[in-house]
């Protein structure tokens, strides 16, 4: 390799390299897929058998003003907020509940409650390591057997 300089140092001379080929597979690829970015077209680029390091192919891709504009953060809208609904009268309304707790020896268990909204009644309680859809269903179906099923009647506002 050439270099500059006195004998006693070594400097390479930078000698220009061919990126003509990399920015035509590179634009081609944008068109295609505008949506890419610079990993995912490195990483093209190299199955292509175009292996090239991927600071070479930032340069590049940065030199073709292909940068993405960066994703901003999405706004929820506020959400409007509503006072309780208190039920006027015992079994119009049900809540269901479900919490978790570990054991001793590592193992979860969840729990299953059903309570009356009127007097907070605990109607009914499930526990095991699994609650699975059809358990739920299976439980409700139980406690509208031995209560009979929540009216959704007349509610009032707190």
């Amino acid at each position: 390799m050439p270099w500059s300089g006195s004998r006693g140092s070594y400097h390479p001379v930078a000698r220009g390299r061919n990126e003509v080929p990399v920015q035509e597979v590179l634009r081609a690829l944008t068109g295609r897929h505008p949506g890419w970015g610079f990993w995912k077209l490195h990483h093209r680029l190299r199955k292509n058998d175009l292996v090239i390091k991927h600071k070479r192919t930032l340069r590049i891709y940065r030199a073709l003003a292909l940068n993405l504009p960066r994703r901003l953060k999405k706004r929820v809208p506020a959400r409007v907020k509503q006072p309780l609904v208190v039920p006027m009268a015992a079994n119009i309304c049900w809540s269901l509940d479900f919490t978790s707790d570990v054991l001793t020896d590592g193992r979860r268990f969840r729990t299953l409650n059903v309570l009356d909204d009127f007097n907070r009644q605990l109607l009914g309680v499930e526990i095991d390591f699994s609650l699975p859809a059809a358990r739920v269903v299976q439980v409700l179906a139980r406690l509208v057997e031995c209560q009979s099923r929540p009216a959704h009647g007349q509610r009032t506002r707190i």
